[in-house]
């Protein structure tokens, strides 16, 4: 069931009691944002679900509570979860605001490519309605959506170009004060009768907006840092360091369950953890859209070595329980190992084709900007299109064979230079996935019957503006860089390796509680020493949790909401943490056990 379901039910479930004022700002901010995201929804029933959703689940929560209370006794752990409808309710009720802005955010993120459609195609023709039309071609989501409304009202009669796109640049303005000045910009290069001076003017538009993303990713990049290590701090290491407290917790008498320890550590803290990033990631800088590379939708294959994994470590799991095998403290590990192979493996595998092929696709069209520049050189030298093709194929190396294939489609189709390259059954362009590429020749191509001369200058032109995208990308990930390489050995390594030292701690302290009664004696406790092998087991679902968290907020800071790289991120975290987990418990049990003998 969806969000705007909820809204409807729950709207009909309060029915009356539910009442929209039309003079309410909150009402008419409601509206205007509901009608922004393109639901089907009213301020009303927005406001029934912040209710209705948190009051069911309430009711759920206290029936859990009181089915359980005479099983594990009552914990004041539990007590903790009745929070959770209450900030449900403060989430849901302005769930439309958040959205819209997590929206706006994604739509800013396609701007600079927007705008580098929009002055490409200005380059070569200062038609402002069919560079709308062309930069729409190449254009996603939101601001696709904006772009075909601007085209529609012009063609109907209701709007000009100009007042469109002046407002466009003051909706999107408002969070991006340069893009506001560079479509000014853009729309004073068409008032230029000269040739030279309307280049200059989308010289300056284009470095206008570059020179504002390069500013707002560093503002954002190091405003990150200090969230970060607060985040990993106080989400991953205090906790840790609290288990191992524990037990001496147990000898002045603050005995803590088994139970309130895994409630704690398998659901509450995850949660927070997950509900930290989520806020933090909400506040990363415009990063550059993936390539669109279709994903395959045959990934049963993935889940061959997944499942195969996950059969030989539950055998494993089995022989410990019927007592073949002695693992130790370690002997609650293999389901551990299998649930994290079999999801980690499967999330990772069935990613990797895509990541590959984006990768080559990434690396397309970085080596594109001097294969035009290249192309440039040869069309000047006065020689045909294909030859230049041809030359420029051999100077560039694979990755550029679709200029190859062009060449000779040209000479064995006898086709058009358009033809060459988008022809749907053989052009070159046909197994492409690189926008960036087809919109580039697709400008070519449309001044083609102008002779070298002005395809040359052209393309000394697009790689020159190319190259100025190149370098802001590169820039970005290099602000995010080192951020998300910490959070990768964070997530990956140092989690693990500390949570293995911690768990095995527990040896030592049960040891220690076995010849501390005297002790306990004093203090007037009584308290059991905790399970190492459970001790272990809760701590290894916590490492492993939390790995596949900070991973999805390390893959969430650089590419934003894909889920491939967010799959292939989760799923080589949760391989790796388990058995770094384990070898790090392990040899720390050793060190431990033989201390504890001593």
């Amino acid at each position: 069931m969806d969000y705007e379901s909820i809204c409807r039910i729950s709207g009909k479930l309060l029915g009356g009691w539910m009442k929209s004022d039309p003079e309410d700002e909150d009402d008419a901010k409601f509206k205007e944002v509901l009608e922004f995201l393109r639901v089907d929804i009213t301020p009303k029933d927005v406001k029934a679900a912040a209710y209705v959703v948190p009051a069911f689940l309430s009711i759920l929560i206290i029936s859990s509570i009181a089915l359980l209370t005479p099983f594990v006794g009552f914990m004041p752990v539990m007590l903790i979860f009745l929070g959770i409808p209450f900030l449900l309710f403060q989430y849901l009720k302005k769930y439309p605001l958040v959205k819209a802005r997590s929206v706006r955010q994604e739509a800013i993120r396609l701007i600079p490519d927007t705008m580098f459609y929009l002055i490409m195609s200005l380059r070569i023709n200062p038609n402002l309605e069919r560079a709308l039309e062309f930069t729409s071609k190449y254009s996603k989501g939101v601001i696709k959506r904006e772009l075909d409304i601007i085209i529609h009202r012009v063609r109907m009669g209701v709007d000009s170009v100009e007042s469109g796109l002046v407002r466009w640049g003051e909706t999107w303005g408002e969070d991006f004060d340069e893009f506001r000045g560079s479509v000014r910009l853009v729309l004073a290069s068409n008032l230029e009768t000269n040739e030279k001076k309307r280049q200059a003017t989308l010289d300056k538009a284009s470095n206008l907006l570059l020179d504002g993303l390069n500013k707002k990713v560093e503002t954002a990049a190091r405003k990150l840092h200090t969230p970060t290590m607060i985040l990993f701090t106080f989400g991953v290491i205090l906790p840790l360091v609290f288990v191992a407290l524990v037990p001496f917790m147990s000898l002045m008498g603050l005995n803590i369950g088994i139970e309130a320890i895994a409630l704690m550590y398998v659901v509450a803290i995850p949660l927070m953890l997950f509900v930290m990033t989520k806020f933090i990631v909400s506040t990363r800088p415009i990063t550059s859209p993936p390539p669109n590379v279709p994903i395959p939708s045959k990934t049963l294959i993935s889940a061959i070595p997944s499942i195969g994994t996950a059969a030989l470590f539950s055998l494993i799991g089995v022989m410990v329980l019927m007592g073949r095998i002695n693992l130790g403290n370690l002997s609650n590990l293999p389901f551990l190992w299998a649930f994290a192979t079999a999801v980690g493996l499967f999330l990772f595998l069935s990613s990797l084709k895509v990541k590959k092929a984006r990768s080559v696709v990434k690396k397309t069209e970085m080596e594109f900007s001097e294969t035009l520049h290249q192309l440039g050189i040869f069309l000047s030298e006065g020689r045909s299109l294909e030859d230049a093709l041809d030359r420029t194929a051999e100077k560039s190396g694979k990755l550029m064979a679709f200029m190859r294939r062009a060449a000779n489609n040209i000479r064995m189709f006898s086709s058009d230079i358009r033809a060459a390259f988008f022809h749907h059954e053989f052009g070159a362009l046909k197994d492409m996935h690189s926008d960036l590429v087809k919109s580039i020749l697709e400008v070519i191509t449309s001044i083609a019957n102008k002779g070298s001369n002005m395809i040359s200058l052209v393309s000394f032109s697009l790689s020159e503006q190319t190259k100025k995208m190149q370098q802001i990308d590169t820039q970005i990930e290099q602000s995010l860089g080192s951020l998300v390489t910490s959070m990768k050995i964070i997530a990956i390594v140092v989690g693990p390796l500390v949570g293995g030292m911690i768990s095995s701690m527990s040896l030592v302290l049960a040891a220690t509680m076995d010849y501390a009664e005297g002790a306990n004696m004093a203090f007037g406790s009584s308290g059991a020493p905790l399970d190492p092998a459970a001790i272990t087991l809760i701590i290894g679902i916590f490492v492993v949790e939390s790995s596949a968290i900070l991973s999805l907020f390390a893959a969430g800071l650089i590419h934003g909401d894909d889920w491939v790289m967010k799959r292939n991120s989760i799923g080589l975290a949760m391989s790796l943490s388990v058995f770094i987990f384990t070898g790090c418990a392990w040899l720390a049990a050793q060190l431990f056990t033989g201390l504890a003998g001593a």
